[in-house]
């Protein structure tokens, strides 16, 4: 495409024109500069002291919701629990009175109703009581201490029996306790020496010297210990054998039944004679020996439950009492200690492990147990 000869001037001139009117433009400056927006700095500040004073409202609503105290609960009124026995005093004087006889003195003077157990009353226990202005309840419980016995009282009848049971809780941990310290090593070290040595007729040889010492500790914090074993040997020591008592209440009743077959035998056999010879029956039959107190048929004994922690006793109020007293102590000392089972490791000291334990190395041993050689 040919141009015309005036072009190329032409382009030349207006090239020309525009980098003369780019350089002849006046500088920019502060004053010529448009007005700065302040207006969406202004928004974006109202809106964020806004939303500060809702926090700070909303922290104030939950920190005063935190102090309010809490509303005192509502407890309801209980109603006193009418014992009869306290709502009326007696007097009592008896000299040498068994336990029926002083009972059934208390159930008449206050309209109650009393069953007594027959174990009870086989012991043929005789007190003497007085008691001046004292309530039932007071008189009822010096009664059950004194003879030894057990009572309830259920509605308008007063029970007595000779045993009470009872459970109990133990807290005990089902473990073996056992403790063992040692430690020992080579504390002076080792050392090799030797020599030689040739002169005129004479000759040395080599030797060898050591200085090493050992020293070994060890210790028992204890022997093996289960606290139920304890328990249960102090329960048989409280409460004693039971098959052992029943053997000798048998042993002294067949004794009494020996001793009444032989008094009829003398006083038959003295009647007889007096009235043959016609002289008067002058023959008087010997006291029978009055029942022994072991006589009572006493059926106490325990159960223990490892697994669950349960005991269950069932004795006379004063062996119950000592059983009672006995745990209080056991739970008071026992219940200050802890186990803790801990596993000791043996780190060998070498050049691999000169930055410490690779502890990586011993959870992939914590799968399959904790072995006994050193890392």
């Amino acid at each position: 495409m040919n141009h015309p000869p005036f072009f190329k001037p032409l382009a030349l001139v207006c090239a020309a024109l525009v980098l003369s009117g780019c350089a002849n433009q006046p500088p920019r400056s502060s004053s010529s500069l448009p007005p700065p927006d302040t207006t969406a700095a202004d928004h974006m500040r109202e809106h964020a002291v806004q939303e500060s004073q809702r926090l700070l409202a909303h922290q104030q609503l939950l920190l005063a919701e935190m102090n309010k105290p809490a509303p005192a609960p509502v407890i309801a009124p209980v109603a006193p629990v009418f014992d009869p026995l306290e709502g009326k005093l007696i007097n009592v004087a008896m000299s040498k009175a068994s336990i029926s006889q002083i009972l059934g003195a208390f159930a008449d003077a206050g309209n109650l109703n009393l069953i007594v157990d027959p174990n009870v009353l086989k012991g043929g226990q005789l007190a003497d009581m007085h008691l001046r202005q004292v309530t039932l309840r007071e008189g009822f419980n010096e009664v059950l201490r004194t003879y030894d016995v057990a009572g309830e009282f259920r509605g308008n009848t007063l029970r007595v029996n000779l045993t009470e049971e009872k459970f109990f809780a133990l807290n005990f941990l089902n473990t073996k306790s056992s403790i063992q310290m040692g430690s020992g090593g080579n504390v002076f070290g080792s050392s090799n020496s030797g020599g030689s040595g040739g002169g005129s007729g004479s000759s040395g040889g080599s030797g060898s010297g050591a200085q090493q010492g050992n020293l070994t500790m060890s210790g028992s914090g204890g022997t093996n210990t289960d606290p139920y074993l304890e328990l249960e040997s102090a329960l048989k020591s409280v409460l004693g054998d039971s098959a052992q008592d029943r053997a000798a209440q048998q042993q002294q009743l067949q004794l009494q039944q020996q001793l009444q077959q032989q008094n009829q035998g003398v006083s038959a056999a003295g009647l007889s004679s007096s009235v043959w010879a016609g002289g008067p029956a002058t023959g008087r039959p010997a006291a029978l020996p009055q029942a022994p107190l072991a006589t009572m048929g006493e059926d106490s004994g325990f159960t223990l439950n490892k697994m669950t922690g349960t005991l269950y006793v069932k004795a006379r109020p004063s062996k119950m009492r000592a059983v009672e007293k006995m745990l209080a102590q056991v739970h008071k000392v026992l219940g200050k200690q802890v186990y803790v089972e801990a596993q000791l490791i043996d780190v060998q000291l070498s050049d691999n492990f000169e930055f410490g334990v690779d502890w990586t190395s011993l959870r992939s041993r914590l799968a399959a147990g904790f072995g006994s050689s050193p890392m």
